[in-house]
C-alpha cells in the first residue's frame, strides 16, 4: 500500500476497527514499556534523562521507512562506541506514533545524556517558547541533533529534560502506543512499535494478565485441548506439530465460541453472556453462577470447536500434500481456513467429536 493512501470514506467503522483496536499484545507492551522506562530513568537520574522527539519533514513515510532512517541514526549517533563528541551515554528507549496533522511518523525517546541537562530549567518558561534558561549542557545536546539529525533525513528534533518523576513519565510515554494505534493506518499493521537499546528493556511482553477475561480464555483452551487428547504437559508442543507455529492466531476464534458449564463469578460469565439477567444473591459476590442449560451449551459449543478444528488440520495436511506434489495452492484468508472452505481433504482423518492422528 501506498504511504499516502487514506482509508477510503465507504469503509464500514468495523472494517477501520480492525487494525485501530488496542489488543491484548499492546496492551502487554505498554505495562513493559512502563517497567522499563521507570527503571531508565531511576538507573540514569532524572537529571541525566533527555525526552526526544524525532519528526521526518515532507511526505508521510511508512513506518518501515522511518525506522530505517532511525537504526542508521541510532548506528552512527547514538551508539557511543562509534564516536567520542557525543554528549550521550548509549541507552535509550523508543516508541513510534503516527501524528495528527500530516500522518507523520514521530519517534518519542528517553536518551540518557553524560551531564545534567536538568538543574535551572524554567519549564513554565519552555511552554511559553523562552528557552533562556536551558543550561549549556542542554544547549549542547540540542546543537548535537542540529548538526547530525537532518543527515538522516529527521527534521525537527525537540528534545527537553524529564519535567516529573520517573513514574510519570514512564505513564506519559506509554500512552503514545494507544494514540498511535487509534491513528494507524493499515500498512502500519506489524511494524514495531517499541525499541531498546541493548540490555535496557526491564520487562518482557511474554507474559499474561490475570483478569475474568483471561482466566475464562484459559479454562475454554484446556476444554479444548483435553477434546483433542492432549495432556496439560504436551499441549503446546502438540498444538504446534498440529496446527502450525501460528496456532493461537488460527484458533483463538474457535477457542472464543466454547461455553463453560459452570463461570467462577459473574464477572467471568459476562465474558461470554454480558447482557444476561444476573440474580441478586450472585452480584458483588465471588459465588460460582451456572444454569441447567449450560452443560448442554458447552458440550454442543464444544462439539462444534472440534469439528472446526478438525476442518483446520484436515485443509493443512492437503496443503501440505499439494506442495508435496508440485502443485501450488491458494492462499485461504484466515475465515476460510478456519471453517474448512475452498479445501478438500483426502481422507477423513477426524471424527466429529475429536481427532485420530495418523500415525
Amino acid at each position: 500500500m501506498s504511504p499516502d493512501l487514506k482509508l477510503p470514506v465507504e469503509l464500514s467503522k468495523q472494517a477501520k476497527a480492525h487494525w485501530q483496536v488496542m489488543s491484548t499484545a499492546h496492551r502487554k507492551s505498554a505495562f513493559a514499556l512502563r517497567a522499563s522506562a521507570r527503571q531508565f530513568i531511576n538507573t540514569h537520574g532524572v537529571d541525566h534523562v533527555a525526552f526526544v522527539c524525532f519528526t521526518i519533514p515532507g511526505k508521510a513515510p511508512t513506518i518501515r521507512e522511518a525506522t530505517s532512517k532511525f537504526n542508521s541514526l541510532a548506528t552512527n549517533c547514538l551508539n557511543t562506541n562509534k564516536r567520542t563528541d557525543t554528549p550521550l551515554v548509549g541507552p535509550w528507549i523508543r516508541v513510534t506514533e503516527r501524528g495528527d496533522k500530516n500522518d507523520r511518523v514521530h519517534f518519542h525517546m528517553l536518551i540518557a545524556t553524560k551531564d545534567d541537562i536538568r538543574t535551572g530549567t524554567d519549564f513554565e518558561a519552555f511552554k511559553k517558547g523562552d528557552y533562556r534558561s536551558a543550561n549549556p549542557e542542554l544547549r549542547k545536546l540540542w546543537k548535537f541533533f542540529r548538526d547530525n539529525a537532518t543527515n538522516y533525513g529527521f527534521g525537527r528534533v525537540h528534545s527537553v529534560p524529564v519535567k516529573s518523576d520517573s513514574e510519570a513519565c514512564s505513564a506519559y510515554l506509554a500512552k503514545y502506543i494507544s494514540a498511535h494505534i487509534n491513528k494507524r493506518r493499515l500498512d502500519d499493521k506489524g511494524a514495531r512499535l517499541l525499541a531498546y537499546s541493548k540490555g535496557v528493556a526491564a520487562s518482557s511482553s511474554r507474559f499474561s494478565f490475570q483478569s475474568p477475561g483471561s482466566d475464562v480464555s484459559r479454562k475454554k483452551l484446556m476444554h479444548l485441548a483435553t477434546g483433542l487428547g492432549f495432556t496439560a504437559e504436551n499441549y503446546p508442543a502438540k498444538f504446534q506439530m498440529h496446527f502450525g507455529k501460528k496456532w493461537m492466531y488460527h484458533l483463538g476464534p474457535i477457542i472464543k465460541t466454547i461455553t463453560l458449564p459452570v463461570y467462577e463469578t459473574v464477572l467471568h460469565l459476562a465474558k461470554d453472556f454480558p447482557d444476561m439477567d444476573i440474580p441478586d444473591e450472585y452480584k458483588w459476590t465471588c459465588r460460582e453462577f451456572s444454569r441447567d442449560d449450560f452443560p448442554r451449551l458447552h458440550r454442543e459449543s464444544l462439539r462444534n470447536a472440534l469439528h472446526r478444528a478438525s476442518l483446520f488440520y484436515n485443509s493443512r495436511l492437503y496443503r501440505r500434500y499439494l506442495r508435496e506434489e508440485g502443485e501450488a495452492p491458494k492462499q485461504l484468508r484466515r475465515s476460510q481456513v478456519q471453517e474448512g472452505r475452498g479445501v478438500a481433504p483426502p481422507e477423513e482423518l477426524f471424527t466429529i467429536e475429536g481427532p485420530v492422528w495418523p500415525d
